[in-house]
């Protein structure tokens, strides 16, 4: 059978379809390459992950950065992903009119427990932008996949940090425990 055309959307367009009431912002979709994407809603564990996370980072960046949690990223005109956690150059206020952008990004971190396939999916879109480091939580293997050295589509170099070893934060200097940011 052959497979129908599917027209894509902008964010723009996502943005308009929010004005007139045919989304509404407590919708679990995102944009990602045009299409809109339904997202599972988030478990306790899942929440309160992003929150562990959310202070670690808070702690460690302090002036000069904010970090966000479930917040609209601008990867391109097709794609406006929510990760889990982001840290940010600069302060809330200077996004009062537009969306961060890979060029203020330091860090974008997703929580899987259920969404694997799709928050590696995500990583494309994180790495096509060139968001210098993107975090993949791995809660059920207690690991987190660190990508850095975006390059098109991809990440070229993936490494995988286990429990007991420690996540070195970018423009930081300084490691968080993988414990931690599991929860431990």
């Amino acid at each position: 059978m052959e497979e129908a055309a599917r027209r894509p959307f902008t964010v723009d367009e996502v943005y308009r379809m929010l004005e007139v009431g045919i989304l509404h912002e407590d919708e679990h979709v995102e944009l990602l390459d045009g299409e809109l994407v339904v997202v599972s809603p988030q478990g306790p564990t899942h929440s309160s992950l992003a929150v562990v996370i959310r202070r670690l980072l808070e702690r460690a960046y302090g002036e000069g950065f904010h970090v966000r949690d479930h917040s609209p990223f601008l990867v391109s005109q097709r794609s406006l992903p929510e990760p889990d956690v982001s840290v940010i150059r600069g302060e809330p206020q200077a996004y009062l009119a537009e969306h961060p952008t890979a060029g203020d990004a330091v860090l974008v971190v997703e929580v899987a427990i259920t969404s694997r396939p799709l928050d590696r999916r995500k990583a494309r879109f994180y790495a096509e932008a060139g968001v210098p480091m993107y975090w993949l939580v791995d809660v059920p293997r207690r690991q987190v996949e660190v990508r850095t050295r975006p390059q098109g589509g991809t990440y070229a170099l993936t490494t995988i940090v286990d429990e007991d070893e420690a996540l070195a934060l970018p423009e930081r200097g300084v490691k968080v425990p993988v414990a931690a940011v599991l929860g431990a």
